[in-house]
């Protein structure tokens, strides 16, 4: 976890080969970690790895806890 322009990052990776492509292939770990990151209003990047494997970049904004109502 590190912080991107003040907001909270995260950043997941592998070195397996990936998916294969297949029309009948949805991914469902990143359709569901997508989702999971969008509810956020956060911004989900993933894509191949330079080398082999898959990058996944999530950054979620957060506010400040004096603006949350108690």
């Amino acid at each position: 976890m590190t912080r991107t322009d003040g907001f909270p990052a995260a950043e997941v990776t592998d070195t397996g080969p990936g998916p294969a492509p297949a029309a009948d292939r949805i991914g469902h770990g990143l359709v569901g970690t997508r989702g999971r990151v969008a509810l956020y209003r956060g911004v989900p990047r993933t894509g191949p790895r330079a080398g082999g494997g898959v990058r996944t970049h999530a950054r979620v904004p957060v506010e400040s806890a004096g603006t949350v109502p108690a």
